[in-house]
């Protein structure tokens, strides 16, 4: 028996789950993409009013003209997408050892491949790029569906819904396998890897965002009109405020502008306060979607150094583990 067919007959059950899941996400989404196409007609601020609730009430406007479930369409949905990427790394790759040590084959297989290497190579393959396959179409259909909902503006100049469409789809989940294979041959029984795998999994996704944007620098300095104006955060993703000195326009914190209030207001902090946004001009230091790929270059080294270390503990524990 061939080594693709081998890991079908031992993962089928985990491989058909993952691959309908994602299946079922990615036909999802190209209907959600007919119908934003179809309302692509109106104008951008009508689509964008429609999609957008009411800060007072509470309650989506009434548009006739436009399907608001369409308008509405963006962050719940992407958050599936994160959501399964994490999900198919972790029960893919938490039992793709832990089942062979937990029902005493993996000797066998041991045995007959020559070298345990090889044994776990003929597995990582046949259901590692399977898993790379369905990323890579969750990626795309995520970004198309970025570019249908917010169709004036190009998903690869956006920082908006960051992780969680687009390369981040890829790279986290095969950190997620990678990290989720390497506890399954330490822990060796399934259920326990599987419950570790999540914990892990959960945890590195609320890690990643903490460490957005991984030590790349703002670039972006936005007043703070156009800031306003950018209401779906779809060009900038602001970091601090700051103020424009008067003097030399340099670009200066609160407390440094606290110094040019005048010598009366200083003993008010109310009214030096107020001194301060009624005569400095006010701007954001900000994230632009032009560092868009160097913010995803920047997480795919990390988490595919992370991967690489972690694959190569787990031929580490392979090559010097029992069975059991």
């Amino acid at each position: 028996m061939s080594t693709w067919a081998t890991a079908w007959r031992l993962y089928r059950f985990e491989l058909v789950a993952a691959l309908l899941g994602i299946g079922l996400l990615v036909a999802g989404g190209l209907f959600i993409i007919l119908q934003l196409d179809e309302a692509r007609p109106v104008s951008r601020e009508r689509f964008d009013f429609c999609g957008t609730i009411d800060q007072e009430t509470g309650e989506l406007p009434d548009c006739p003209d436009v399907d608001v479930f369409v308008a509405r369409f963006g962050m719940w949905a992407f958050e599936l997408f994160g959501f399964a990427s994490f999900a198919a790394g972790a029960l893919l790759g938490s039992v793709l050892v832990s089942r062979e040590i937990e029902h005493r084959t993996a000797q066998l297989g041991w045995s007959l491949s020559g070298a345990r290497w090889r044994w776990l190579l003929g597995r990582l393959l046949p259901v590692g790029l399977p898993l790379l396959l369905v990323l890579v179409l969750l990626a795309l259909v995520a970004d198309a569906i970025m570019a249908s909902r917010w169709f004036w503006q190009d998903p690869r100049e956006s920082l908006r819904d960051y992780g969680l469409r687009g390369p981040p789809l890829v790279t986290r989940g095969l950190a997620v396998f990678a990290v989720s294979v390497l506890i399954g041959s330490v822990v060796g029984r399934q259920l326990p890897a599987l419950l570790l795998a999540a914990m892990v999994a959960t945890g590195v996704s609320h890690r990643l965002k903490n460490e957005f944007p991984y030590g790349v620098e703002p670039r972006g300095l936005v007043a703070w009109r156009e800031y306003r104006k950018d209401e779906n955060q779809l060009l900038y993703r602001g970091v601090r405020e700051a103020f424009l000195a008067p003097d030399d326009g340099r670009v200066i914190s609160y407390d440094e502008a606290l110094a040019y209030v005048p010598r009366r207001f200083r003993d008010d902090e109310m009214r030096a306060d107020n001194w301060v946004y009624d005569n400095l001009e006010l701007a954001m230091v900000a994230y632009t979607g032009e560092q868009l790929t160097e913010i995803e270059t920047r997480e795919a080294l990390i988490l595919g150094t992370a991967a690489v270390l972690a694959l190569g503990a787990t031929f580490v524990v392979i090559g010097r583990r029992r069975p059991y």
